[in-house]
């Protein structure tokens, strides 16, 4: 049951945020009791924290299991695998996605401290594995050699152009657009010696 609130819950959030959302409003979707819900949550706020930190938590799992999976690929592909993933996330589970990215621009008022918590905790994690990369990358001569922030900045730029129409205006990204996208960044980080 636990699952099945989870998820009605995210499309709730999704479509009336937090404070639009109430428990009556996710009891009914469900056809279940307010004690019901209580049963696997003790409060929305709870509920809203829970699915918020899961949905993080598994677009850092599936980054986690690309950079696994990569050993002994050519670090350019590492790169356009984890920047392909992150942007198309949405696709696999477009509700959760929006979900979850709307909800670190503009966070419930009463909830922004822990929000930040979870998406700080989360985006450390993700920024340990990108300095290895770019850090690898650059001690081999693959990209320039900037400094690692500058090369996590000019990622998130890159990255968060589209979050932003994902999120913002609700835009379907092509895989064309990527690949172009992915070539613009690439021929600015690129090294060219």
């Amino acid at each position: 049951m636990s699952v099945e609130i989870k998820k009605t819950a995210v499309n709730l959030f999704s479509k009336k945020g937090y404070s639009g959302t109430s428990v009556r409003d996710i009891t009914k979707s469900l056809g279940i009791t307010p004690a019901a819900l209580y049963a696997h949550f003790g409060s929305k706020e709870e509920l809203f924290l829970k699915v918020f930190a899961e949905g993080w938590e598994e677009i850092i799992k599936e980054v986690k299991d690309i950079i696994i999976s990569s050993e002994g690929k050519p670090y350019k592909d590492i790169l356009h695998d984890v920047y392909t993933h992150y942007v198309t996330a949405y696709i696999k589970d477009k509700q959760r996605t929006v979900f979850v990215l709307r909800n670190v621009m503009f966070p419930p008022d009463e909830l922004r401290e822990k929000v930040f918590d979870i998406f700080y905790k989360n985006a450390s994690e993700f920024n340990i594995h990108m300095k290895e990369i770019f850090n690898e990358c650059i001690e081999k001569g693959i990209i320039k050699d900037l400094p690692l922030q500058e090369h996590e900045d000019i990622f998130y730029k890159f990255v968060d152009c589209f979050l932003f129409e994902i999120t913002a205006i609700n835009k379907v990204i092509t895989l064309d657009e990527i690949e172009k996208h992915w070539m613009f960044y690439w021929t600015l980080i690129e090294n060219r010696r």
